[in-house]
């Protein structure tokens, strides 16, 4: 049926307008497809291809991800068109501005969106190598967008679902759209300070906990939110940023350094597979590293911040920074602690730990010790 929908004028002028867009043949195949699927009948297939062109303009909506799913581009040149619809360009102090009227991403796409894994999957084909993103510009330009779908999934989760925190809202999400999460990689990079470091400040989750299905690319623990544990805030560099002229200023010397410190320990979109406390990255894997870590230039905004606000040493190093968060839990339990005993609490689970040979969260600790 598609076929024929293909060759109707309302099929021929989508199809060439796709065409003048970007996509190839195959993509284009695959979105008469799509809207024949979604159709009842011909008829309806007919009025829809146009309804349904309107979703194209939208990335990572149902009619976009047929297109990119079935599109015979390279990674590589996929990668390209979404940045190239996008009119992504890198300003003076190396801030990525997503400038198109017409293309935006979907402000539908929760965190778990089958795009954001067939994109990163895109990412590990097209950035193979141990240079991982530092490769070009085109590199450089993946490496800044994962700070859009972070922008993305913080207003998605505070849009569409209630609580009275950010992270009672992160809660809902999980429960109505039976997402797990994961607690246990290592929240050290998003715990730093000016000041001398006493006790963690910031838990990090990621999602989903395990790959979600056997047949689609892997999407574990692609998506990252960074919360406050004594408040359950958000803890994110989009907070902080300012609006001038439809751009967001970008000028590193226009934001103080208090504010600079939501920019340096703020979440990360995950282009690779990060290890925690689980079993499905083979010790080989090391696309965390390549893609994520070994990351190129940062933006000026974040580099100052990470010129005054400083990570602190990891325990294991010889330093003072453990996670007190590794499950559901431990949050309610430490907000429970009184600040004026927190640090002294926190340095005796230290101890706990140390000597348990445990890293298993502040709740264990919390039962164990009757707290």
């Amino acid at each position: 049926m598609w076929k024929q929908l293909k060759n109707q004028p309302e099929g021929q002028i989508i199809s060439q307008q796709l065409q003048s867009a970007g996509w190839d043949e195959a993509a284009i195949n695959g979105y008469l497809k799509n809207v024949v699927r979604r159709s009842k009948n011909f008829a309806t297939s007919k009025q829809n291809v146009a309804h349904y062109y309107k979703e194209t303009f939208a990335i990572g909506s149902p009619s976009y991800l047929a297109l990119y799913r079935a599109s015979r581009l390279s990674a590589r040149e996929k990668i390209t068109l979404v940045l190239h619809q996008l009119e992504a360009e890198i300003d003076a102090y190396h801030f990525m501005h997503l400038l198109s009227e017409t293309y935006y991403l979907d402000e539908n796409l929760p965190p778990h969106a089958s795009f954001y894994a067939y994109f990163r999957r895109d990412v590990w084909w097209a950035f193979s190598t141990k240079d991982g993103l530092n490769n070009d510009e085109l590199g450089d330009k993946v490496h800044l967008f994962r700070t859009y779908i972070d922008r993305q999934n913080i207003s998605y989760i505070r849009t569409n679902f209630q609580g009275a925190t950010d992270y009672e809202k992160l809660l809902a999400y999980s429960k109505g759209c039976h997402i797990t999460f994961d607690y246990t990689t290592n929240a050290r990079y998003h715990n730093r300070t000016l000041e001398p470091f006493d006790y963690p400040r910031n838990m990090k989750i990621q999602l989903p906990k395990r790959k979600t299905c056997l047949w689609g690319p892997n999407d574990a623990r692609m998506s990252e939110f960074i919360v406050r544990i004594s408040t359950g805030a958000f803890v994110s560099q989009w907070d902080v940023f300012r609006q001038t002229n439809g751009r967001y200023d970008s000028h590193p010397d226009h934001y103080s350094v208090q504010e600079l410190g939501a920019v340096a320990n703020t979440e990360s979109f995950n282009y690779g597979l990060s290890y925690g406390a689980n079993f499905d990255v083979l010790p080989w894997n090391h696309s965390h590293e390549y893609l994520d870590v070994l990351y190129p230039i940062n933006p000026d905004i974040r580099r100052k911040a990470l010129r005054y606000w400083k990570s602190p040493v990891a325990l294991k190093e010889e330093g003072t920074y453990l996670d007190i968060v590794k499950k559901q839990h431990d949050p309610y339990l430490w907000q429970k602690i009184p600040k004026e005993q927190r640090q002294t609490t926190y340095q005796a689970y230290c101890r706990y730990c140390q000597k348990k040979k445990i890293q298993s969260g502040f709740g264990k600790y919390h039962s164990k010790k009757g707290l």
